[in-house]
Parts: structure tokens; C-alpha cells; sequence
């Protein structure tokens, strides 16, 4: 008798994991092929292969895939409690617009998905992907020609655009965006955001307002980074021919942070910035930093305030000092390797602290009457032997003002 009771158990739960898979196979059968669900039930994966796939079946709701009337794509209920969705398009040459739909991870159970992404695009060209919540995460992978804006992005997840090119990341929100070997793209008018170049090249960072977040540029040719307010900017990693000008960086943050940070680079301009509120130094190059160029820049309130550790051929001039923390806002380990003025009467930098008078003029300061230099060189400050930099006219009063 216990055996026949056991042996039924053991029917009764083959026929329910049977039942069971009926159910499942005869449910996915009924979707389109190019739509399945997920290993996890909460999760449907649309996924579009090709120019063939770009159906109504897939999302599309208007449009015939040329550039003055491209596909429209859209999912406004994608993002529901029991159900999400995800969307992979690959190898399109027409043109679609993503628009209008919300891509993010959903709670089951208290437990949250961290490990998928929302949105994956590759080997695409000609789309837009606008106006759209992506909080999964986004991947854009070998792709040209398009542009990315009006898009909510969330700092929790990296979004990351690897080989790709020609294209623009304009007017969007959030996100920790890394880009890896693209080139020829913009970057414009976005906030809160953190951007990450690496093995870029021909890139315009511009206009964008990251109180929060940081540019970094590594291994990359030909950046501009030009009139953005962040909280730190550091180009390294073999960088060169680098732009930064115009730019508002300021420490928002209670821990602290950098201003502008150069480190292994060359030929290198940082131009007219104002930099203020930084815990560590305004403008700081670290190692193997050869030819850049320090102008017009506006320093205030760091610990130091233009530092210079390895570097050389480089040239600092018409900046304006107007307080640092530091008892030596200036610092220069190889000093006789670099340039802290542009000569007479061009002149050198402001420094809130000089002390010295204005009677004299000409090259050497000795003939008579003041010419807005002081009088006396300022010598820039060293802990390492060998002769030390000199800003050999500095100025009397604020060269911008």
C-alpha cells in the first residue's frame, strides 16, 4: 500500500510539470517569433533583427523607414508592475524614431533586476531614440548617423556607446554616459549627467549643466570641451590636441573634488574657466604633461591654485589668483622647463597675495613710472632642487577682471 501511494505522488507531479509546459508552449506559440518572454515572467524581450522586423508587430505604429518619414516606434505601457519590457534592434538601415515609451527595471516581490538593460541598439544607422524614460540601462554598440535627446536617464545604471559615430546626445537628463571609440559626435545641452570618453576622438562636449556630475577624457584626439558647468574635468590616458575653454567648474559636493586635472597628456589648452570651491587644486597637470597652455583663467577659493608637478614645455599666463587655501597657490617641481609669463609687456598672472609695488617699468623694471607690472618677480614655489619658476612680471591688477 505505501508503495502504490508514493507511486501515485509521483504521477501526480509529472503530470503537473507537463500540464504545466503545455501551457507555457502553447502561450509563446501564440506571440509573434520576434517577441518572447523572458526567462524571468515579468520581463518581455522585443527583439528586432533586421530592416524586415521593423513591423506593427513590433511596436511600430506609424511611418515607411525613410528619413522624412521614418518608422515610429513607441511602448508607453512598457514599463508596468508585473510586466517590462526590453528592446533589442540590430543590423537596420532604414530610419525609426524610438519615441514616447519607458524602459525600467520593475520590483517583484521587494527584489529588484539590476542585471539586464533596457534598451540595446547595434549596427543600426539613421534612427533618433527621443523623449523616452530608459531606466535599465543603454547600450549602443557599432552604430552611425543618429541622435539621442530628450531622454530621461538615471544615475544608478551605465549607459554605455561603443564604436560609433556621427552622431549627437542632445537635451537629455541623468546618467553615467561611457563613451568607447566613437567619434565625430556632440554632446550638448544635457543635465545632470556624467560623460566618460575613452579612445574618442573629434568630440564636442558643450553647453551642458552637470552640477553633479564630472567629464572625464582618456586616450582621446581633438576634444573640445567648451562652456559646460561641472564639477570636475580631468583629460588622461594619452590625450592630445584637447580644448577646454569657457567652462564653470565649481565643487557642489561635501566630500570634496578636483577642478580641471591633466595627467599623461599633450598639447592641451585650458582657457578662460572659472574655477572656484575646490577642495583639492583649481588646475593640477600630474605626470608626463609636455606643451599645454594655462590662460586667462579665473581661480578661487581652492586649496591650491595652479599646480605643476611633471610637466613641461608648458605655459601659464594672464590667470587670476584671487584666493586659495594653500600658503603656496602656486607650484612648479620643474620650474626652468616652463613658462609663468608671456614677457614684456605682455606680463604674467595675478596673484591675490602679492605684495610687491608698481613704481618701475620696462623689461628690466628699471626705468621710471608704473606700467601695471609689479616690480618684483614672483618666484614660484618648489620642494624639489633645480631652479624654480619664475613669473618674471606679474600683474597689478586682474588681467580679466
Amino acid at each position: 500500500m505505501e508503495e502504490r501511494r508514493k507511486l501515485r505522488v509521483v504521477i501526480i507531479v509529472v503530470v503537473m510539470i507537463l500540464s504545466a509546459w503545455a501551457v507555457y508552449t502553447i502561450y509563446s506559440l501564440s506571440r509573434p517569433s520576434s517577441q518572447y518572454l523572458d526567462y524571468r515572467s515579468d520581463v518581455t524581450r522585443i527583439c528586432i533583427d533586421g530592416n524586415e522586423n521593423l513591423t506593427s508587430e513590433n511596436g511600430v505604429v506609424s511611418g515607411g523607414g525613410s528619413l522624412s518619414d521614418p518608422y515610429v516606434l513607441t511602448f508607453p505601457d512598457a514599463d508596468r508592475y508585473y510586466n517590462q519590457t526590453i528592446i533589442e534592434i540590430s543590423n537596420t538601415s532604414v530610419a525609426f524614431v524610438l519615441r514616447g515609451s519607458v524602459f525600467s527595471y520593475s520590483y517583484l516581490s521587494g527584489c529588484l533586476y539590476v542585471s539586464e538593460v533596457s534598451v540595446r541598439i547595434s549596427n543600426a544607422t539613421g534612427f533618433s531614440v527621443e523623449d523616452n524614460h530608459i531606466g535599465g540601462g543603454l547600450k549602443l554598440n557599432g552604430c552611425s548617423d543618429f541622435t539621442f535627446c530628450g531622454n530621461s536617464l538615471p544615475s544608478d545604471y551605465g549607459d554605455t556607446i561603443v564604436n560609433c559615430s556621427r552622431y549627437a546626445l542632445n537635451g537629455n537628463t541623468g546618467g553615467k554616459v561611457s563613451m568607447v571609440g566613437c567619434a565625430d559626435f556632440s554632446i550638448s545641452g544635457n543635465v545632470n549627467m556624467t560623460i566618460a570618453l575613452n579612445d574618442c576622438s573629434y568630440s564636442a562636449i558643450t553647453n551642458n549643466r552637470f552640477e553633479r556630475g564630472v567629464i572625464t577624457v582618456g586616450n582621446s584626439l581633438d576634444c573640445l570641451i567648451d562652456s559646460n558647468l561641472c564639477q570636475s574635468i580631468t583629460i588622461n590616458a594619452g590625450s592630445a590636441d584637447c580644448l577646454v575653454v569657457n567652462n564653470s567648474v565649481r565643487d557642489y559636493s561635501v566630500s570634496g573634488g578636483r577642478g580641471i586635472v591633466l595627467d599623461c597628456v599633450h598639447n592641451v589648452t585650458i582657457y578662460r574657466n572659472e574655477i572656484q570651491n575646490c577642495s583639492h587644486h583649481g588646475i593640477e597637470l600630474w605626470k608626463s604633461v609636455t606643451n599645454c597652455t594655462i590662460a586667462r583663467n579665473n581661480i578661487s577659493d581652492c586649496y591650491g591654485a595652479i599646480i605643476l608637478r611633471d610637466a613641461e614645455g608648458c605655459e601659464v599666463y594672464h590667470n587670476d589668483i584671487f584666493s586659495a587655501r594653500s600658503d603656496n597657490p602656486t607650484l612648479d617641481e620643474q620650474g626652468w622647463l616652463n613658462s609663468w609669463d608671456l614677457g614684456y609687456p605682455g606680463g604674467g598672472n595675478y596673484y591675490f597675495d602679492y605684495e610687491g609695488e608698481d613704481t618701475h617699468s620696462g623689461p628690466d623694471q628699471t626705468e621710471d613710472g608704473p606700467d601695471g607690472i609689479g616690480d618684483t618677480p614672483v618666484v614660484v614655489y618648489t620642494y624639489l632642487p633645480g631652479d624654480p619658476g619664475v613669473d618674471r612680471y606679474p600683474l597689478m591688477l586682474p588681467y580679466v577682471g
